[in-house]
Order: C-alpha cells, then structure tokens, then sequence
C-alpha cells in the first residue's frame, strides 16, 4: 500500500554577501581540482589519503583515542576482532565504500538507505550483521558532560519516522540548491531528529558527504569534509567552556534546555558600546 503523502519539510535560512561568495568560491575550487591533471597512481593515493583523515576526523569528535598508525593498522585489518575503538574505525572506513556506492548511482535517499548506512557504522563484533538499524523507540537527550544539564532535546520517539520521512522527501525535491547548502541543511536537520540511539553525529556527517558527492562535489574524492567537522566543533566547545570559568560569559537562560549564551557584565554594555566597524 502506498503511504499518503505527509507534510513537506520547509527550512528557514537566508543568504549573506559573505556566504555567496564562500560559495562562489568553492565552485571554483572545485572546477580547478576536476580539471587538474593527476597520474592514475597519484591520484589514487590523494583519495586514500582522504579517507584516512574523514575517518580519523569524524571518529575522534566522538572520543576514539587511535593515533594515526593504530588507525592505519586498524583499517587495514580483514577481521571483525579488536577493541571497540578499532572497530568504530574500520565501521567508519566502511560505511565511506557505502557512500560512494549511493553516490555514484542513482537511487533516491530513503529512510531505508540511511537505516542501512547506519546499521555499517555501529555494526561491533563477531556476529551477524544487521541489516537496517530501527528508529529509537526511547528519548535521548543530549546532556553536557561536565554539568549534566540538557543541551537539547531531540523529538519524541513517536515522530522519528514521520520526520526522517519528511527528510527524504524534502532531499529529493531540493536539486536547485546550491550542493553546499543541501548538504548542510540535510546533517543539521538529520542530527536535530536524532533518529538512533547512537551514532547520530557519524551518520550525520557521512549524509553531509553523500550529499556533496551525489551533488557532483566530490572533488574527485581528494576532500575530507569531516575534517573540517573535527577542527571547527572541538575548537567551539573548547571556547564557550574557557569563557564561561573566566566570567565572560553566562546562560541565557537558566535551566533551558537549548543552551544559547549571553556575555556577563560588565563586557556586555562594553561591547555595545563601541563604535561599529565598517569596511
């Protein structure tokens, strides 16, 4: 039976002087690395070599201590042994074949695809691969690890599959967007849904990657877009914490469950009272 069709996801976002020409210029970089000229054998490394680092990027955001030769070593490794952290690597490394794969073809994102991607990045030990991982069926919110204050809430457990559903249907209807913005749309919103218990954060990045790559901005494989993932997360949070014990800043809000900062006085009435800068 056909399923009705069910409301259309509709994002809110808008368009700076800045962002177009952040876009303007990706495009060209990417024009300039699909026309570049590369040996068979060079250009094989570069793509290996972005592998690398996507998995080395993305696993370590979620705490995986490997060093870069443990990583090696654990991605050349044929079996299913080793610890946890070996194998969340290898899972990684795996999931990127399956990504490639979708890209390079031409079927549509389903729920049913990213249940399977999912099912790759989490799959630990000896036994049986599952197939499609089910949507949770409990609330997992994502809680502070220092203050054990909710940082956000995702959706009730009853609206995953009607909101994964909406994704996908918005994805496919989204062709005229800039590839950029498509992907970025697609992981925020897919890690905002939460769907899974675990593994959220990898799936996300690994949507972002398959977008940019079906979009036709693979850059020849020579691109780690979890990378930047890496550098820019790490570097935020380490941000908000320093200043927060340093009296800069407060909470907005006390107790709100989406944490959004203000600065604490008196460096908030300075602030505003400088003169505004323009170029």
């Amino acid at each position: 039976m056909a399923r009705s069709p069910s409301p259309t996801w509709a994002p809110r976002y808008s368009y700076s002087d800045a962002l177009v020409n952040d876009l303007c210029a990706v495009a060209e970089a990417r024009a300039r690395v699909e026309l570049f000229p590369l040996p068979a054998d060079e250009s094989l490394r570069l793509r290996h070599a972005a592998y690398q680092r996507s998995t080395r990027s993305s696993t370590r955001i979620e705490g995986n201590p490997l060093d870069d030769q443990a990583m090696r070593v654990a991605i050349a490794a044929a079996d299913r042994e080793g610890s946890k952290a070996e194998q969340e690597v290898r899972n990684y490394w795996r999931a990127l074949d399956q990504v490639e794969e979708w890209a390079q073809g031409s079927n549509p994102l389903s729920e049913a695809w990213i249940q399977e991607l999912h099912a790759v990045v989490i799959v630990r030990g000896r036994g049986r691969r599952r197939q499609r991982t089910p949507f949770r069926e409990e609330e997992v919110p994502v809680v502070d690890t220092v203050s054990r204050r909710i940082e956000f809430a995702p959706p009730t457990p009853a609206d995953v599959g009607l909101l994964m559903q909406q994704l996908c249907q918005w994805w496919q209807a989204s062709e005229r967007l800039p590839p950029l913005i498509r992907a970025g749309l697609l992981s925020h919103r897919f890690i905002s849904i939460h769907p899974f218990p675990d593994g959220n954060g990898r799936c996300g990045r690994l949507l972002a990657t398959a977008s940019l790559w079906r979009s036709g901005y693979a850059f020849r494989g020579f691109l780690s877009f979890e990378e930047w993932f890496a550098v820019s997360s790490t570097t935020a949070q380490d941000w908000l914490r320093q200043w927060q014990e340093q009296g800069l800043l407060e909470p907005a809000r006390p107790g709100q469950r989406i944490r959004t900062w203000r600065l604490r006085e008196p460096w908030q009435q300075w602030v505003l009272g400088q003169p505004l800068q323009r170029e």
